[in-house]
């Protein structure tokens, strides 16, 4: 494919993703609890959790590992979880996920992968195993959910 061509398509698909989204809503009630390398799948118990501050950074120093925790209701149709950190580019230091719905994981986060379809019309607890990697002292945390126009099919 020709060099011109190859940035065209570029920028196409870059258009197409910022405006796939159709409603965007950030989360609000996170809790964060620190923790150390996980050795089972049970987070720790809710007296090691507290309220996290919009934007507030999470880890304390490098090789840090901390536990997250909210809920998910009135989940409609195309409706994802999008979790996003300060970190952009891939890396392999870059901060990652376990996302764990309604007690099961259901798939790991990074930057290259953000969202995990929710199903619809459920209420769910979501837990997220967050480690930030071993050359990043720590991270801020965004999670939201987000509204996907459906491709259509051809």
């Amino acid at each position: 494919m020709p060099l011109r061509l190859r940035r065209e398509v570029l920028i196409y698909e870059q258009l197409l993703e910022e405006n796939r989204c159709l409603k965007e809503t950030p989360i609000e009630g996170i809790r964060v609890a620190d923790a150390d390398y996980k050795t089972t799948n049970c987070p720790p118990p809710e007296s090691a959790f507290r309220d996290m501050a919009p934007g507030e950074s999470w880890g304390s120093g490098n090789d840090s590992h901390a536990w997250f925790r909210f809920s998910v209701s009135d989940v409609g149709q195309n409706t994802y979880l999008k979790i996003k950190t300060d970190k952009e580019g891939w890396d392999a230091s870059n901060p990652q996920f376990l996302v764990y719905c309604n007690g099961k994981i259901r798939q790991g986060a990074d930057t290259n992968h953000t969202e995990i379809r929710l199903e619809e019309g459920l209420s769910t607890d979501i837990w997220l195993y967050g480690y930030t990697g071993p050359a990043i002292p720590s991270a801020k945390l965004y999670v939201s959910t987000v509204v996907i126009d459906p491709v259509p099919e051809l």
